[in-house]
């Protein structure tokens, strides 16, 4: 679990493998917590909700879809300076003086 949460999230954020990475605790923090909440999911989250009386009813919870939530991998990617939203840039359309 720890080698799939650390692959899908260099993934997101490739940072978060570099040596000199500043916010190591952080993305564990973020990566420890994405995998506690799929540990819990079990198989499948399947769990037994009791209503009034004898009644209950089958529910299930958390059906793991990603590993990450938006807003987990958004921290992520903040971590490594970068964000899901978009950011200034800058392209260089002259041309290269080959005289120089």
């Amino acid at each position: 679990m720890i080698e799939d949460a650390l692959a899908l999230a260099a993934m997101v954020a490739p940072c978060i493998l570099d040596d000199d990475f500043e916010y190591e605790a952080a993305a564990k923090a973020i990566i420890r917590g994405a995998i506690l909440r799929w540990d819990a999911t079990g198989s499948g989250g399947v769990t037994t909700q009791s209503t009034a009386g004898p009644i209950s009813e089958t529910v299930t919870v958390g059906v793991r879809k990603g590993m990450f939530f938006p807003q987990e991998i958004v921290q992520l990617q903040k971590l490594c300076g970068r964000s899901s939203k978009g950011r200034a840039f800058e392209i260089n359309t002259m041309p290269v003086d080959s005289d120089a």
